[in-house]
């Protein structure tokens, strides 16, 4: 509703309504990188999802900088806070291809693709993303950390969940 009035307002033509995005793409950008939290986490506040979301739907499948992917971020954990898995797994999927694997950071985007693909009863896609989650945790933290037990003990959920009881158990 915000695009349609300005775009009325400003009787916008096609090269102008273009550099109006831009500019607004860069200023959320900026906007968005001061208050980063590390390189990918946003804290939830109303102020910060409202921006991320304009930056992800002004700039869609972008993940160019560490705003952009903690924008995308944010946004999906907003959906998936409302039950919206399939959407903030499709959304979020992606960004994690841009990020390194083995950030802190992106072991929680990791972990919570798993638990929302085993959501939506995609099991063995929970399970394929869990696996390789654990043993990049088990590598990169060590087998007692924190965050290794807790993808294994997501993994066993899905394994559980696919009725695979001979390999939850152990887990």
């Amino acid at each position: 509703p915000l695009a349609r009035q300005a775009r009325a307002a400003l009787d916008l033509d096609h090269d102008d309504e273009i550099e109006l995005k831009q500019a607004a793409v860069t200023e959320l950008h900026h906007w968005i990188t001061m208050r980063l939290e590390g390189d990918y986490w946003l804290p939830n506040s109303a102020t910060n999802s409202v921006a991320a979301d304009w930056l992800v739907s002004l700039n869609p499948n972008s993940f160019d900088t560490p705003a952009d992917i903690a924008a995308t971020w944010l946004h999906a954990r907003n959906l998936a806070d409302a039950f919206q898995y399939q959407p903030a797994t499709e959304l979020l999927s992606p960004a994690v291809n841009h990020c390194p694997l083995e950030h802190a950071q992106v072991f929680d985007m990791r972990l919570n693709l798993g638990i929302w693909l085993n959501e939506q009863g995609r099991v063995q896609d929970a399970i394929e993303c869990l696996q390789a989650l654990a043993t990049d945790a088990q590598r990169v933290l060590g087998p007692d950390h924190p965050d290794t037990l807790t993808t294994r003990s997501n993994l066993a959920y899905a394994f559980w969940s696919a009725g695979d009881l001979n390999r939850a158990i152990p887990l």
